[in-house]
């Protein structure tokens, strides 16, 4: 445990395309703190340290709701190594060492879409990945706590508002049960 006046905690690690970590402030044990990351000095991201870990638990640090996960800029994924530090947000003080990550640009998720429009009771988007962009994906929608069947995204797709025109990568659901 690493601790800075009142802060103790630690930046554990890289973790997908982000870092984890927790941090506690003895002197305020019931409120999260929150997280400044920075990449190479540079702040890039905030975050809260409140999600709930059973090793912070056991070892009686606060309530054990004191980790975090702080997802970093994708633009910083660029195959180089970069020094990241997390501080405690309101009083700049280091909860630990900085630590050196190679920042892979692989870690960014490769799939990008989004949902484009509600009409007559269908749900209509896009998604493809962008390694294999004539490959369809599985795509399902999760409503009232059931998820659907998932539906192939091979539609054409076209829309005039985005800078995206795409064969193959369009989807629609018939939700027209479910209230929107």
């Amino acid at each position: 445990m690493s601790v800075t006046g009142g802060v103790a905690g630690k930046l554990e690690r890289l973790s997908g395309a982000g870092v984890r970590g927790w941090a506690f402030d003895a002197s305020n044990p019931l409120e999260p703190l929150t997280i400044a990351i920075s990449v190479d000095g540079v702040q890039v991201a905030m975050g809260r340290a409140d999600r709930v870990r059973d090793d912070l638990r056991r070892a009686n640090i606060g309530t054990g709701a004191h980790a975090f996960f702080i997802p970093l800029p994708h633009k910083l994924f660029d195959d180089a190594v970069h020094t990241i530090e997390a501080f405690a947000a309101d009083s700049g003080r280091a909860i630990s060492r900085p630590i050196d990550c190679l920042l892979e640009a692989s870690r960014v998720p490769a799939w990008c879409g989004k949902f484009t429009g509600w009409e007559n009771g269908r749900l209509r988007g896009y998604v493809f990945d962008r390694n294999r962009p004539k490959t369809p994906l599985s795509v399902a929608v999760v409503t009232g706590g059931s998820r659907s069947e998932a539906v192939l995204a091979n539609e054409a797709f076209a829309s005039s508002g985005e800078a995206l025109a795409r064969t193959g990568c369009g989807f629609s659901f018939d939700l027209s049960n479910v209230d929107p």
